[in-house]
């Protein structure tokens, strides 16, 4: 898979799949990555549409917080 072990996190795996999905049309980096415990959890940018700085944009962030998990499955819906 990614090198992550998603079935800790479903919305992980979830955000896989829609990269994958995504192809070429999407551009996918990883900002950083924060450890918990003995693992560690990648931080991604995901991106689509027109990559210039003239034109609008606007950006959604979701993560998990503890036991909750709606910030990133409101994002990913």
């Amino acid at each position: 898979m990614h090198g992550v072990a998603t079935a800790q996190l479903p919305e992980l795996e979830e955000l896989y799949r829609i990269i994958d999905d995504g192809g070429e049309r999407l551009s996918v980096s990883t900002l950083c990555e924060v450890a918990s415990e003995n693992t560690r959890f990648p931080v991604h940018a995901v991106c689509l549409g027109n990559p210039s700085l003239e034109v609008p944009a606007v950006a959604f962030f979701g993560g998990v917080h503890g036991l909750e998990r709606i910030g990133t499955q409101v994002l990913i819906s």
